[in-house]
């Protein structure tokens, strides 16, 4: 049985209760007056629940909520189309025709992820009413606005927003949170901080977001009322702001889990409607949790509906240009194939959107369940190629960072002192001797080229370190290092929300007895050069450039402001703000007790200053030519070598060479970049100055695709004298373009 239950307001007393009427459909439906719009209602349902093993009766919002009550309550029955008090402007027509930043393709997107309270709550140049709020962003002049703007102006295309949908973990009205109250001047590696933030982790108004109760309605938290339709509003608001900074906007979507699940609790939803029908299974019927919580099912038909609706009504009715799905290794990859054409489909005359340029990307990983096709094909990183999907690249991360999340944080990598300056024996390192680190930082050197050729599976690198030659890049090294089909395919990165900052990732890999704190700033400063200047899609956390520390927090989801403050100044960095919260990073607490006392490795506001003017010259230099971040595979493939690469390269030394010519698929059309005839890019991660070879000029190969009835290539561009740019001094990378 189902039936509606309209409410008189957000919390008001109940007014009736109507029966919904079966389909044969399976649609149950209720017809009624216009005078209905504006109304608040659940749906009650009486039904079996297998979790409890017999009937229940439930209520639950709607799960397609356009608009709610304060923490999902209830859902406010509105049109969202023609609700023209939360368009921005009040003028539907003109919101959707209001320019965007030009972007001519997806491959040239470079990112910057950001939580949208921590762009603003520690900022006092922001109205003190609207700090950690969506309307935050559409303040100008503030200290996060300049910051935002100078990204943009250096090569950020998009904001990627952690998620923004409504979710569950941070109570929406005001008088029902109660915000952290930490002392000033505890000890560095105080454990009153973490205590002070743990009593209050569940009511404060600080969580990552990735707990989904309504897929389709902005979360409240962030609205400066939670009940009707400002959350609405000011989201298209805040999105606004953001294009008006020549940012385009991604979208942070969770359809991998629910925040709850059974026929109790007002944050179940999906559960409640069709028990059982939304969420994996295990064959004891169990709910699947490896995602960390009551994973969904989109295998079946109205789960990946839901998915698929939901992408498209952001799109259109938020304007949003981009999607990261979260764990989208654990949807089919029907479900996201299916997400990436309704995209495609959406055209700006109809719907207001160009939908082909709207990116689509998400973390491609392999576990649990669903691992080795037990539930079918996923959508995993080995299976995206020619998708048009991206995935996260970890074999970048891992190689230039070094280790892995699951792994002795002090493991060093290729930027971080693997072999050159490693470990000595007595610090319990488990690094190898000094062969093996030779051996490991030469691979290391391999995984990084393929990451800049764009892991492109049908790459071919020249010799890789084993002194094999010509090597298809999807059988290197064992296999699986590059798996895409089109750079656009390849998210490259060193840090992200998840797991350590960048800053604080160099300061466990390279301690203060073995480097000092300018060396610690150029191995953050190599490791955005390698995502900066490679081919495929770029991204960065906020804070890898202003050195940001998260006092070694390796998970601070739920940690609060104290931990993930963001401070553009500089005058204020979270290391040594007191040991991290003990649930997530007790076990390393010994460890990290040293570390966080030693003042040398805080960053000074000078070396943060030095590290945004960096950060900004490494976009520029991106920007500054098509060479760098090419579009089409095939332009990779015949115009980059890694000149100096194979079995007798200096380690720690890469080279990469693009050359300049016409693109593939044209080749009657023009040289893909007017100003240069090559560019070299080299990076060094070692600790003394180290003399390269400029490269010769390699000659020109073949048009890949060319047929024999193909034009002639155009005659090449007059670039007059021999000259050279400007080198980015990357004190450890440096990019070169060649002219004439």
């Amino acid at each position: 049985d189902v039936c509606a239950v309209f409410y008189d307001g957000p919390r008001g007393p109940k007014v009736e209760a109507l029966a919904m009427e079966p389909h044969n459909d399976g649609v149950w439906r209720l017809h009624g007056p216009n005078s209905w719009w504006g109304r608040y209602y659940t749906y009650k349902i009486k039904a079996f629940h297998p979790k409890a093993g017999k009937l229940a009766t439930m209520e639950v919002p709607d799960p397609y909520s356009r608009a709610c009550s304060a923490d999902a309550g209830r859902t406010l029955l509105k049109h969202l189309p023609a609700w023209t008090e939360v368009v921005p402007g009040q003028d539907v027509a003109a919101w959707r025709k209001r320019p965007r930043p030009k972007f001519e393709h997806r491959g040239h997107a470079v990112v910057y992820e950001l939580h949208i309270r921590d762009f603003s709550s520690a900022d006092e140049t922001v109205q003190e009413d609207l700090r950690g709020k969506y309307l935050a962003f559409e303040q100008e002049g503030t200290r996060g606005d300049l910051h935002l703007r100078r990204l943009a102006a250096a090569g950020i295309t998009h904001v990627q927003l952690l998620p923004s949908y409504d979710f569950g973990t941070v109570p929406e009205r005001a008088e029902d949170r109660c915000e952290q109250r930490i002392p000033e001047g505890e000890a560095p590696d105080s454990e009153l901080p973490q205590r002070v933030a743990t009593e209050v982790a569940h009511v404060d108004s600080f969580n990552w977001g990735y707990d989904p109760v309504l897929y389709d309605v902005p979360e409240g938290s962030y609205a400066t009322d939670p009940d009707g339709g400002a959350r609405i509003l000011e989201h298209r608001r805040m999105v606004s702001a953001l294009h008006a900074k020549g940012l385009r906007v991604v979208v942070d979507v969770v359809y991998n889990h629910t925040l709850a699940s059974g026929p109790e609790g007002p944050q179940s939803v999906l559960d409640k409607c069709v028990p059982g029908y939304y969420h994996r299974r295990a064959e004891n019927g169990e709910y699947e949790n490896s995602t960390c919580m009551n994973n969904t099912a989109a295998e079946r038909h109205m789960m990946e509906r839901l998915v698929v609706d939901s992408v498209v009504h952001w799109a259109v009715e938020y304007r949003v240009d981009g999607f990261r799905f979260d764990l989208m290794g654990h949807l089919p990859l029907r479900c996201a194939q299916r997400c990436r054409a309704a995209l495609d489909a959406l055209t700006v005359q109809e719907h207001g959107v160009d939908g082909p340029r709207v990116l689509m990307y998400g973390e491609g990983w392999e576990f649990g369940e669903v691992a080795n096709g037990q539930r079918g094909v996923m959508s995993v990183q080995m299976n995206l190629a020619g998708t048009g999907i991206g995935s996260f690249n970890d074999r970048v991360r891992d190689a230039a960072v070094g280790g892995s999340p699951f792994i002795d944080p002090r493991t060093q990598g290729f930027t971080t002192g693997l072999f050159l300056r490693p470990w000595p024996s007595s610090a319990g390192v488990e690094q190898g001797d000094e062969e093996r680190q030779r051996r490991d930082v030469l691979v290391a050197a391999d995984k990084v080229r393929l990451a800049l050729a764009a892991s492109l599976r049908d790459f071919r690198l020249a010799e890789d370190c084993n002194g094999h030659k010509n090597v298809l890049a999807g059988e290197a090294h064992g296999g699986g290092v590059a798996y895409t089909a089109q750079p656009e395919e390849i998210i490259n990165y060193a840090s992200a929300h998840d797991n350590e900052t960048l800053f604080d990732n160099t300061a466990w890999k390279m301690p203060p007895s073995l480097f000092a704190a300018e060396e610690r700033m150029r191995a953050n400063w190599l490791l955005s050069a390698i995502i900066a200047l490679s081919h495929g899609v770029p991204f960065f956390h906020a804070g890898d450039e202003i050195l940001r520390s998260k006092s070694l927090d390796r998970d601070s989801y739920n940690s609060g402001d104290w931990f993930n403050a963001l401070d553009y100044s500089g005058q204020r960095s979270a290391f040594g703000s007191g040991l991290p919260v003990e649930s997530k990073n007790g076990e390393k607490w010994p460890l990290m007790r040293p570390l966080l006392r030693e003042a040398s490795v805080r960053p000074t506001v000078a070396l943060v200053e030095a590290t945004k003017s960096k950060f900004c010259e490494l976009l520029r230099v991106r920007a500054s030519t098509p060479l760098i971040g090419l579009v089409d595979a095939a332009d990779v493939r015949t115009k980059v070598d890694f000149p100096g690469c194979g079995a007798d390269q200096t380690p720690g030394v890469i080279v990469m060479q693009i050359r300049n010519g016409v693109a593939v698929a044209d080749p009657a059309g023009p040289y893909l970049c007017p100003n240069f005839a090559r560019v070299v890019i080299v990076i060094s991660a070692r600790l003394e100055t180290t003399r390269v070879p400029v490269p010769s000029a390699p000659p020109a190969p073949a048009t890949e695709e060319a047929s024999p009835s193909a034009p002639a290539s155009p005659p090449r561009p007059r670039w007059g004298g021999a000259r050279r740019a400007r080198t980015a001094d990357l004190s450890a990378a440096a990019a070169c373009c060649e002219v004439g």
